[in-house]
Order: structure tokens, then C-alpha cells, then sequence
């Protein structure tokens, strides 16, 4: 089976301002993403998904990338070959944020420059103006105004409740009841949780449906 290539080692990824914070500050170093399904029909993900292995070994598409089997919820028989549409370790990934054109008269005669929403400097390092309007969206974020690059460490799949509590605190979230300034060491499972269905519940992937994910494991370069 052949499996296209991707066009690049590089690829965008989508932060919210939150977990851009927590990348800046070293804090996350793992992201979780739903492993999409390809079947149209139902909508769900794998009822199973684990590595493509034969003769012991797991497979790999033609560029090497190692591949994972998810078996369709309906037809048993059946299965579709997956590899992390993000990557694999070494390849790296370009974060896209809420930013706009930099308006910080220090750049003025700057054809390339940005400021970003969750910091307090422009991409020249020059203090961003107090006008706090007209942010763009992540979405729209070129590959030249990006800040953050990131290399990909480590790849896995597992269902998103099956996260431990050193993988939370990896996610960049706090180890703290919402609210407290003090440490309770328990909380992070819990933080995660919340901030997880906060995002992925409207898509149908709640906390509650555990889903498969991505786990992908990173580095700030």
C-alpha cells in the first residue's frame, strides 16, 4: 500500500493563547489530537486502534513512517491504515497563534514583523503597542510570522482517558483546584479533562466518548 508523502518535515499546528503560554514558559511539552476517522459513515472513531504489526514488527508507509491499524466499528473485518498527519520524531512543527501586523513605531520601516496576543514584545522584541485590537486569527498565521517551532520527540496512540498524571502536567495544565494559587497535586487529570472538553466536545470527541488520539511529544527549538 502506498501512502502519499508529506510535502515537507515542517507543518502548522493550531495553540490556543493558553497552551502557547504554557509552551513559552516550558510547561507543555505533549499535545493530544483525535485521530480522525476516514469512514464517513457513523462519524466515531475506531472502536479499536493499535501498530499494524507483522512478523513482529510494526509496519511503516513508504517513507517511513510507522503505521497504525483502526478497525471499523461496524465491519470487524475490516481496517484502515493510519500514520500522524503531524508527523513523526524529528519533524518539526511551526505554531500558528492569534497575532497581527506590528504597529510598534520601532518597526515602522519593518516589511516583516508581527505582534502576538499572548506576549508583550513583537517578534523584534520591541514592547507591543497598548492598542489591543485587531488581532487575526490563529488560522490565518503565515509560516514567517511564526515564533515557536517545535520538534517532534515522540509518537504514540492511546485513548485520551488513559492519560496519567505526569502526561497532564505535560499538557501544561495546573496541578490545582480552578481558583487556588496552592498546589494540591491531584487536580492535573481533572484540568485536563476540562480544558479537553472545552475543545473537542462540539466536534462529538468529549471526555466522556475517549476517544484515540495522537499523542505527540515535542521540544522547543
Amino acid at each position: 500500500m502506498t501512502i502519499a508523502a508529506p510535502a515537507t518535515t515542517e507543518r502548522p499546528i493550531l495553540f490556543s493563547g493558553e497552551m502557547v503560554r504554557a509552551i513559552l514558559e516550558g510547561r507543555k511539552t505533549q499535545t493530544r489530537r483525535v485521530v480522525v476517522p476516514t469512514q464517513s459513515k457513523p462519524r466515531v472513531a475506531p472502536l479499536r486502534m493499535e501498530p499494524w504489526i507483522i512478523d513482529g514488527e510494526q509496519q511503516e508507509d513508504d517513507y517511513g513512517a510507522p503505521a497504525w491499524a483502526g478497525f471499523h466499528p461496524e465491519y470487524w473485518g475490516e481496517a484502515k491504515w493510519f500514520t500522524c498527519p503531524y508527523g513523526q520524531p524529528g519533524d518539526r512543527l511551526w505554531v500558528r497563534e492569534t497575532w497581527r501586523p506590528c504597529a510598534v513605531p520601532q518597526c515602522s520601516d519593518t516589511a516583516i514583523c508581527v505582534e502576538y496576543r499572548e506576549s508583550d514584545y513583537c517578534k523584534l522584541g520591541h514592547l507591543s503597542t497598548l492598542n489591543r485590537t485587531g488581532w487575526r486569527p490563529s488560522i490565518f498565521m503565515p509560516r514567517w510570522a511564526s515564533r515557536i517551532t517545535l520538534e517532534i520527540t515522540g509518537v504514540r496512540v492511546e485513548r485520551v482517558r488513559d492519560i496519567s498524571h505526569a502526561d497532564a502536567l505535560a499538557e501544561g495544565v495546573a496541578d490545582a483546584d480552578e481558583g487556588s494559587n496552592l498546589i494540591k497535586g491531584s487536580y492535573a487529570i481533572t484540568n485536563f479533562a476540562n480544558l479537553w472538553y472545552t475543545i473537542n466536545s462540539k466536534r462529538g470527541y468529549g471526555w466522556d466518548s475517549n476517544p484515540y488520539v495522537w499523542v505527540v511529544e515535542f521540544k522547543k527549538v
